[in-house]
């Protein structure tokens, strides 16, 4: 099911680049062009399995807390910096500003909050708020410019109204051939300082998630 491009997608909004792309999967899908089914099975069955290890070791570390003795004062969170698509508008991976590529799993476990636990906000969030509400539940004090606002007092009141009323997503093209923008369009640049510190521009996000 939605297994194409939406209709009236521009074409620099699609990508056929991604890790599968990397790690040497055989990529020939386009906008209206499905991956094959077989290959469909394939890429979802090492996804799942990612997240069930993944799932497991969230398990390990949850256990070791409680044998410390450490679960009722040890505030986790649990984030993810990107979505990912799973062939959904024939997308594979994340490298995208799609809703499924921009939406991450954000989860906290505050003991000492007992009116948050069990509970989920209809609240907009972005990454950029992790660090302030980290420091705001903790009794810290965040450095005075950061980007992002804390979201403690849905600890307190999970169905407060939204703090935001917006959240943004950004992903650079660099398409080699106008007539196909979206082949070959991820940028794959580093910028270099005098004193030879290097970044990776090849994905810069903003802000990951969509509206709640």
């Amino acid at each position: 099911k939605h297994q194409t491009a939406p209709e009236g997608m521009p074409d620099i909004a699609f990508t056929t680049e991604g890790e599968a792309d990397i790690h040497g999967w055989p990529r020939g899908y386009g906008p209206n062009d499905p991956e094959p089914s077989d290959g469909q099975h394939q890429l979802r069955m090492g996804y799942y399995a990612a997240v069930t290890f993944v799932d497991e070791q969230i398990g390990h570390v949850l256990d070791k807390l409680d044998a410390m003795g450490a679960a009722n004062n040890t505030l986790v969170v649990l984030f993810g910096d990107h979505g990912w698509q799973l062939g959904e508008h024939g997308e594979w991976a994340k490298h995208t500003n799609f809703d499924l590529a921009a939406r991450v799993p954000l989860m906290f476990r505050v003991p000492w909050k007992p009116t948050s636990i069990g509970k989920r906000t209809a609240g907009i969030a972005e990454l950029v708020d992790v660090y302030p509400t980290l420091a705001e539940l903790t009794g810290l004090s965040p450095p005075p410019d950061l980007d992002g606002n804390s979201l403690a007092s849905y600890f307190d009141n999970p169905e407060q109204p939204s703090i935001k009323t917006a959240a943004f997503s950004q992903f650079p093209r660099c398409p080699k051939n106008l007539s196909r923008q979206w082949d070959e369009n991820i940028c794959l640049k580093v910028r270099c300082d005098a004193t030879g510190k290097c970044i990776s521009l090849a994905r810069f996000t903003e802000m990951t998630t969509g509206l709640g």
